[in-house]
């Protein structure tokens, strides 16, 4: 296996989209709407990765990944928009999420980074 990644944001194409930019390298892919299937699948499967729009409708991402900080230790935890890169950053920052990713950058360029992240946290966790 080459890992997991969850992925949380109010829009099912977007899920749907990046699901399949993710499963043809073998990692595993789980997605939610929903903020109670969110924690539920963290506990689940403890992804390497977690992947969080910051444009959620009951929450901004943001607020989700600075409220589940302290439960998400091992998983690394990425605010991912299309908002502009430096409010992302910012944003990013400000809630302790441990990256961002903008949804505009192109396909490849998503893929390799997200890639990378889950091989560093796979070695970080003994998986590698």
């Amino acid at each position: 296996m080459k890992g997991k990644i969850l992925l949380l944001d109010n829009d099912v194409g977007v899920l749907e989209g990046f699901r399949a930019l993710f499963e043809h390298t073998g990692i595993e892919v789980y997605t939610t709407s929903s903020l109670l299937d969110f924690h539920s699948l963290i506990a689940q499967h403890d992804p390497d990765l977690i992947l969080v729009d910051v444009n959620m409708a009951t929450l901004k991402g943001n607020e989700v990944v600075s409220a589940a900080r302290n439960r998400l230790t091992s998983s690394m935890v990425v605010l991912f928009s299309g908002i502009s890169p430096i409010e992302l950053k910012e944003l990013s920052h400000a809630a302790g999420a441990d990256g961002f990713l903008s949804k505009m950058e192109e396909p490849d360029a998503i893929l390799k980074q997200v890639m990378s992240w889950v091989e560093q946290r796979r070695r970080l966790r003994g998986h590698a």
